[in-house]
């Protein structure tokens, strides 16, 4: 049965508009609170064999998610024009999995904070790079050329391949450095 989970973190802001979207599209759906992050997926979806972890640390993640359980794409699709029409953002979301059930909720939002940042990393280099290519060579000088050229190359040789989300996050601040001096 379909269901959506719902921690908002430091934007309890949005619980009003969340509620009365999912109401208005027949969304069953449960919000969170801290002490749902050390629970594990499975258990907060209700779902057989998951037990309530008892836990004496307590945890508070600012970040929001948005957790689905067989909820169909037209659903989503329709939930996030909702939220987008209502002016809020909720950019962090996941669907349950036969591996994400056994996580705590901590966790997933962990790691999905983790991957929103590197892929939001990877689109700013992709930005840079396409303004890069637009340089001149015949403009600058020859060593600032040449350093530029290394840079752009080892910047697109990670926007291609790197996986590693610090390596990746390190070579745009580096790429952003060579583009200062370039347009100075």
């Amino acid at each position: 049965m379909k269901h959506v989970l719902i921690y908002l973190g430091d934007e309890t802001h949005k619980k009003e508009i969340l509620e009365k979207i999912c109401s208005e599209l027949n969304l069953p759906h449960t919000f969170l609170d801290d002490e749902a992050l050390n629970q594990s997926i499975g258990y907060l979806f209700q779902i057989n064999g998951y037990h309530k972890k008892s836990s004496k640390e307590s945890y508070h993640m600012s970040q929001d998610l948005m957790i689905f359980k067989e909820v169909e794409d037209e659903d989503i699709l329709k939930l996030n024009n909702a939220i987008k029409e209502n002016g809020i953002v909720m950019e962090r979301k996941a669907m349950l999995t036969i591996h994400n059930q056994k996580w705590s909720l901590k966790d997933l939002l962990s790691e999905i904070i983790e991957e929103h940042a590197y892929f939001k990393n990877r689109e700013e280099l992709k930005e840079y790079l396409i303004q890069a290519s637009h340089f001149k060579k015949d403009a600058y000088p020859f060593l600032i050329w040449k350093a530029f050229e290394t840079s752009y190359q080892k910047a697109y040789i990670t926007y291609t391949e790197e996986k590693d989300p610090d390596k990746l996050a390190k070579n745009l601040e580096d790429f952003k450095k060579i583009l200062s001096n370039m347009k100075k």
